[in-house]
C-alpha cells in the first residue's frame, strides 16, 4: 500500500472538467499538494468551495504544451511530499465531437497522452492514473463484462481511448511506470455532458416534462460521479508497483434507460410516463454492464450511491 493523500504531490490535467473539479476537491480535503492544468480557469466559486486543507496551484494553458507540462511537473516536485502521481483527465470526451473530427480526437486522446507520459519520464514521475471508458468493449454484450473480455470499440472516441491505453501499457513496460487504467461505466452527475441519457432526462424533467426517449431499452451501468472519484483515489493509494493494471470502475448493475427515466420522473414529481420518440434500430436492445470485482479486491472500494440516490443528488444540485 502507498501512503495517505497528505503524503502526495499530484498533477491533475483537466482540472476544470466534470470529474476534474471533484477530484481536486477531494484531494485537497485530504491535504494533498495539487498542481492543476487546464485550458480554462477554475469556476469563480471554486475558491469558496475549496477545503481549507491542501495546496492547489492551477495553471491555465494548453496541456499539449511541452513547456507548460515541464513547468507543472517542476511545481509538483516542489511539493516536498513522499509520493508523486499524475491523474490524466484531459481529453475530448464527447462521442459526437470525436466522430465529427477524428484527427482532433486522436490528438487530444492519444497524442496528448504520449506527450504527458514523456514529460513525466523526463521528470522522473512514474505513477499514473488514467480514466478510460467502458465503450472499449463495444455496447452489445448480453453478459457481465470483465477486464479479460475482448475489446471492440465501435466509435472514434472508444478507439482513441483504447489506443491511449496501449500507449500507457507501453510506457509501463519500457520504463517501469506504475499505471492504473480505470474503464468507467456510464458516469452521471448534475453537470455531466448534457447529451447523456441521464442528463437529458434530468434536463427535460427540470423543464416540467415529459421525458422523451429515443430508445428506452438499452441497458447501462450507471455510476454516480462521486463514486467514480472515490474509486480513482482508492486506485492511487492501493499500491505503486511497476506495471500496468486495468480495472472496471462500475456498479455491476444493469438498468434500462427507460427504468432510469421513470426514476427521474418520480424524483421530479412528474406524473406522466416517459415517451418513446425514436425509431427502433439494430442496437435497440444493446447492453453494457461491467463487473467490478477486480477493483474491489485490490482497493476494497465499492459504490456508495444507488442509482436512485445518485439521481436524487444530481436533481437537488441542479435545482439548488
Amino acid at each position: 500500500m502507498a501512503g495517505r493523500l497528505s503524503e502526495y504531490q499530484i498533477l491533475v490535467t483537466g482540472t476544470n472538467g466534470f470529474l476534474g473539479r471533484r477530484l481536486v476537491h477531494h484531494l485537497l480535503a485530504e491535504d494533498a499538494y495539487v498542481v492543476g492544468l487546464d485550458l480554462a480557469p477554475l469556476p469563480l466559486n471554486f475558491e469558496e468551495l475549496k477545503p481549507d486543507k491542501g495546496t492547489l496551484i492551477h495553471r491555465v494553458g494548453d496541456v499539449n504544451s511541452a513547456e507548460l507540462a515541464e513547468q507543472a511537473l517542476k511545481e509538483v516536485e516542489g511539493g516536498g511530499r513522499s509520493y508523486s502521481a499524475l491523474f490524466h483527465l484531459s481529453g475530448l470526451t464527447h462521442v459526437g465531437k470525436c466522430t465529427d473530427n477524428p484527427l482532433m480526437a486522436f490528438d487530444a486522446n492519444v497524442v496528448q497522452v504520449g506527450r504527458m507520459l514523456e514529460a513525466c519520464r523526463n521528470n522522473r514521475l512514474s505513477r499514473v492514473i488514467y480514466p478510460s471508458t467502458a465503450l472499449v468493449y463495444g455496447d452489445h454484450s448480453p453478459s457481465l463484462l470483465t477486464e479479460d473480455n475482448r475489446t471492440l470499440p465501435r466509435t472514434v472516441y472508444a478507439g482513441t481511448k483504447l489506443a491511449a491505453e496501449a500507449v500507457i501499457q507501453g510506457y509501463a513496460g519500457s520504463y517501469s511506470f506504475s499505471c492504473d487504467i480505470a474503464r468507467l461505466s456510464n458516469v452521471y452527475g448534475s453537470d455531466a455532458n448534457p447529451d447523456t441519457a441521464v442528463n437529458t432526462a434530468l434536463r427535460q424533467a427540470r423543464q416540467g416534462g415529459p421525458i422523451r426517449l429515443t430508445n428506452p431499452n438499452p441497458q447501462r451501468d450507471f455510476i454516480y460521479c462521486e463514486d467514480v472519484v472515490a474509486g480513482l483515489i482508492r486506485l492511487l493509494t492501493s499500491g505503486q508497483e511497476p506495471g500496468c493494471r486495468i480495472f472496471n470502475l462500475s456498479t455491476g448493475k444493469a438498468t434500462s434507460i427507460g427504468q432510469m427515466a421513470k426514476m427521474v420522473c418520480r424524483i421530479a414529481g412528474i406524473k406522466s410516463e416517459p415517451i418513446e420518440s425514436g425509431a427502433s434500430d439494430a442496437r435497440k436492445n444493446s447492453r453494457l454492464v461491467l463487473a467490478n470485482e477486480r477493483l474491489v479486491k485490490r482497493t476494497r472500494w465499492s459504490p456508495v450511491f444507488t442509482l436512485e440516490m445518485g439521481l436524487r443528488a444530481a436533481w437537488e444540485q441542479m435545482n439548488g
